[in-house]
């Protein structure tokens, strides 16, 4: 998010060369009321065990930043993370996002199994790229 805002800012100095267009401006409100909404699905999701559903609020939020923010803001552009993403949705990943507001930093990958998210990280440090797996059980518990 801090990127996204700094971004934002950098385009709100009152500089004519730099404001956002409209159709920026509306794609970015929408793109945050995307994340919002699929804030909240995911955490419903978690609260109800519902992987698949937590995946699918993963992936929309993904798409809200790649389809909305990117084109409208080169600067959020982050192809290594993109690259990471599709690396680990062709492997099984039940939802796969950017972590925080990207910047070419990290991503998240869910999966079912640990073969599944094994198989991803193993093509992930192919690519050069460092990983780490962590296991979530049933003893897990959300709190607030």
């Amino acid at each position: 998010t801090h990127r996204i805002l700094t971004t934002l800012q950098e385009h709100f100095d009152g500089s004519p060369h730099r404001a956002l267009s409209a159709a920026a401006c509306q794609a970015t409100r929408h793109a945050i009321q995307v994340f919002g909404t699929q804030a909240k699905m995911g955490a419903l999701a978690m609260e109800q065990g519902d992987l698949e559903r937590l995946g699918e609020s993963m992936n929309a939020a993904q798409e809200a930043y790649e389809e909305l923010l990117e084109p409208h803001l080169p600067a959020l552009q982050a192809p290594q993370l993109r690259k990471a993403v599709r690396t680990l949705r062709s492997h099984h990943a039940l939802g796969a996002k950017f972590s925080g507001a990207g910047g070419d930093g990290s991503v998240l990958g869910l999966f079912r199994t640990l073969a599944d998210a094994s198989a991803a990280e193993a093509q992930l440090s192919q690519q050069g790229v460092a990983t780490r797996v962590m296991e979530l059980g049933p003893e897990i518990r959300w709190q607030d």
